[in-house]
């Protein structure tokens, strides 16, 4: 990898960003299985896995996406080059950013990637595939044992009232930025 830190475009804010350095990256130790659901193009991925290699911590990430994006908003459709996928996007800002080592790709709905991974075996969970309170409310559940005790849940969009609503009612009181962009919680066997 390059020493130049690669910025990704994308729609996650600055503050979000700075919640995903105190609780992942910086508490992030080698062996840690990091699992994004809803990755896009890769922002935070890219973000995460240059950080934490910067750091020199051998974490693994796993990246999900159905990368079908039916319900991408304009204001997204402007980071993609015309000539690619979504996909094609992801896989080449990955390269760019020197993570083809570090990250895994899962191209599926997070509901069935769920299934590819053991309870009590991820480190940190970071949400933000659908905005829809049902599907939020059925991929916290899903996912919530597959963290481990003391792992940390977080997400992007707690703005939204369909994921706060979700997010509230699986999680119960969680922290939030000053925003509400993003919450995150430690897995204390929440409700599961």
């Amino acid at each position: 990898m390059s020493e130049k830190f690669v910025k990704v475009p994308g729609l996650v804010e600055e503050e979000t960003m700075g919640v995903l350095r105190e609780q992942i990256v910086l508490q992030a130790k080698d062996g840690d299985l990091i699992v994004e659901c809803g990755v896009f193009l890769g922002s935070t991925v890219c973000y995460v896995g240059q950080a934490l290699k910067k750091l020199g911590v051998k974490a693994k990430i796993y990246a999900i996406d159905n990368w079908l994006c039916a319900n991408i908003s304009d204001e997204s459709k402007q980071f993609v080059n015309r000539s690619e996928s979504f996909l094609e996007g992801f896989t080449l800002n990955v390269a760019k950013c020197g993570l083809t080592d570090m990250v895994t790709t899962l191209q599926m709905d997070s509901l069935t990637a769920v299934d590819y991974f053991e309870n009590n075996s991820i480190s940190f969970l970071f949400l933000d595939a659908s905005h829809n309170y049902e599907d939020v409310k059925d991929e916290l559940k899903a996912w919530l044992p597959k963290v481990k005790n003391g792992g940390i849940i977080c997400g992007h969009d707690f703005s939204d009232p369909s994921v706060n609503r979700a997010v509230v009612e699986v999680l119960g009181n969680v922290n939030e930025s000053s925003s509400k962009c993003a919450y995150w919680i430690e897995n204390q066997c929440l409700k599961n």
